[in-house]
């Protein structure tokens, strides 16, 4: 076999391994945020992609603070960014918190959300992590 079929053969084989790795992680997400989305709990971690007063595309974490009847509060993430890594980004300002009703937080999930500076904000991820520490252990 000659280098030229070689390379088509190995670019045809990491194109279809990526595609179904990604979509993987696409289905992964929206069960994720349909399992999560319903049942919030303290410490959970939302990833929202929105289009900043300026125009610019951006992500921002938020954690989840209290669990109320009527609203959610969420720590933002204390910076922004695009491509920034989620390392970066997963560190909150606990000195404030932001609001969401149930109904707000569907619409985020639609990608519909338009409030605190955020246009169209889209819910793009809900990580819960399973080690946490209950919120009322010291």
């Amino acid at each position: 076999m000659n280098y030229g079929k070689r390379a088509l053969i190995l670019t045809i084989a990491i194109g279809a391994f990526l595609f179904f790795y990604l979509r993987t992680v696409k289905n992964e997400r929206e069960k994720g945020i349909e399992q999560f989305l319903k049942h919030p709990e303290i410490g959970d971690i939302y990833k929202i992609r929105y289009e900043d007063e300026d125009g610019n595309k951006t992500v921002r974490y938020y954690k989840v603070a209290e669990v109320h009847d009527n609203f959610i509060s969420f720590f933002p993430g204390k910076i922004s960014a695009w491509n920034l890594s989620d390392v970066l980004l997963d560190e909150y300002d606990t000195t404030i918190t932001k609001d969401f009703t149930p109904e707000e937080l569907i619409q985020l999930s639609k990608g519909q959300l338009s409030k605190y500076r955020m246009r169209e904000a889209e819910l793009v991820e809900i990580q819960r992590k399973s080690n946490r520490i209950p919120a009322n252990s010291i």
